[in-house]
C-alpha cells in the first residue's frame, strides 16, 4: 500500500502478489488491480478484479470495482450490469453508489448520478469527498452551476488535502470563475502532490494566459508538450495563446496549426 501511495507500481505489484500468495485473498487482487491499472495494463487488472469477483461474488467493493473498470475501457453494457449488481448486494455501499454515479455521469445520465452521488454523501458526508468531488464536476460539466460545484469540490479538498485530482479540479472550476489567483495556487498544489504534470501545466498556462503572463503561459505549455507531445488538446492550447498573442507566423509555421 505503501509502494501504491508513491505511484510505484511495478513494487507495488511485487509486494501484492506475495501477499496474495500468502494470504490468497480478493481485497489483494483489488490492490494489485489498481497498480496493474496506474501501469495501463487494463487486462492485468480485469482478471484480478474477475479473480476477486469469482472468489467473494457476494462483495458489492469487488463488483463494483470490476464495473468501473469495464466502463474505462468502453464495456458499458457489461460494466452497468456489474454496478447494478453490486447496488442490489449493498445499496448502502458509499464505494458502489459512487462508482455507479459515476458512470451515469459519464453516459449523459445526470439525473440519475445526481442521486448516487447524494445518497452517498448523505450516508457518508465526512468521509464521501469523491461523492463532492464528482458531484462537483456534474455541477459544472451537466448543471452549468459553477457556484455550487465550487462548494462540492472544496469540501472534497478539505476532506482529503493531499489528492492532487482534488486540487486540480477546483483549480479548473476557479479557472472556470475567472479566479486566475486562486486558480495558480489549486494548480501548484496539485504539481506538488504528484498530479497528472501535463494535464496540470496545461490548465496552469491557460491561467497564465488569461492573465496576460504570456511568458509564464508558454513556459508550462511548452513544458507539458515535452511529457505529452502527442496530447492534441495540449497543441490547442498552445494555438489559443498564440493566438492571443498575435503571433500568427508560428500559428502558420506549426503543421499542427496549419490544417
Amino acid at each position: 500500500d505503501r509502494f501504491a501511495a508513491f505511484q510505484y507500481w511495478p513494487q507495488a505489484i511485487s509486494a501484492y502478489t506475495k501477499a496474495f500468495e500468502l494470504s490468497a485473498e480478493a481485497s489483494t487482487l483489488m490492490r494489485r488491480a489498481a497498480a496493474y491499472e496506474g501501469l495501463k495494463n487494463m487486462k492485468a487488472a480485469l482478471e484480478d478484479l474477475s479473480g476477486a469477483v469469482a472468489k467473494e461474488p457476494s462483495s458489492a467493493p469487488a463488483v463494483g470495482a470490476r464495473g468501473m473498470l469495464l466502463m474505462k475501457i468502453g464495456r458499458e453494457a457489461e460494466a452497468l450490469a456489474d454496478l447494478n449488481r453490486a447496488y442490489r448486494i449493498d445499496p448502502k455501499n458509499i464505494e458502489v453508489l459512487i462508482a455507479r454515479g459515476s458512470f451515469m455521469a459519464r453516459t449523459n445520465k445526470p439525473t440519475a448520478a445526481m442521486s448516487d452521488f447524494n445518497a452517498a454523501i448523505e450516508l457518508g458526508p465526512k468521509t464521501s469527498a469523491e461523492a463532492y468531488n464528482n458531484r462537483g464536476a456534474l455541477y459544472a460539466n451537466a448543471f452549468s452551476d459553477l457556484e455550487k460545484s465550487l462548494q462540492d469540490i472544496s469540501a472534497a479538498v478539505e476532506l482529503k488535502p493531499k489528492d492532487p485530482g482534488y486540487h486540480f479540479n477546483l483549480g479548473v472550476i476557479r479557472l472556470k470563475s475567472r479566479n486566475y489567483l486562486q486558480a495558480l495556487s489549486s494548480f501548484d498544489l496539485a504539481l506538488s502532490l504528484r498530479g497528472p504534470a501535463a494535464r496540470v501545466l496545461q490548465y496552469r498556462a491557460e491561467a497564465y494566459s488569461q492573465m496576460g503572463d504570456f511568458s509564464k503561459a508558454m513556459q508550462d505549455i511548452q513544458a507539458a508538450l515535452e511529457k505529452d507531445p502527442k496530447n492534441a488538446s495540449l497543441h490547442d492550447t498552445l494555438g489559443n495563446i498564440r493566438l492571443r498573442l498575435r503571433d500568427y507566423l508560428a500559428l502558420v509555421r506549426d503543421p499542427r496549426h496549419a490544417q
